[in-house]
């Protein structure tokens, strides 16, 4: 696999760095997770608004799908872009079982944090 380093460009549109995807598997994990307050609450460096979990939960049951996921080709199409303070992030998402990419994605934003990064979770939506 090739290695996306983070990138500092202002306004490029770039992939997803290598080193930010465990974090975003772990967050769709937790998000679809029945103990989902309590795998969130373990991962120190993610914050997540109870209303944005509630309101992606109600996107991803109107799509209608009950669960989504990352596919084999949502590093591909997923892109993040640097702006004033961190990074802008969709992350494209696959709902149950479909084999392509669905049109939902998650919105997050990235920002340097010490020597690591911290992640604001955003919606699930439809762009």
């Amino acid at each position: 696999m090739k290695q996306v380093p983070v990138s500092y460009n202002f306004d490029d549109e770039r992939a997803v760095p290598t080193v930010w995807r465990d974090t975003f598997r772990l967050i769709i994990n937790a998000l679809m997770s029945s103990n989902q307050r309590r795998e969130i609450d373990v991962m120190g460096n993610v914050t997540f608004d109870d209303k944005a979990i509630e309101t992606s939960l109600y996107q991803i049951q109107g799509y209608p799908a009950s669960k989504v996921s990352l596919g084999p080709d949502t590093w591909t199409t997923s892109i993040c872009r640097y702006e004033d303070e961190g990074w802008s992030v969709l992350i494209d998402l696959y709902v149950d079982a479909e084999v392509v990419v669905s049109d939902l994605v998650l919105g997050a934003k990235v920002k340097p944090a010490d020597s690591s990064f911290s992640f604001d979770v955003g919606f699930v939506y439809v762009p």
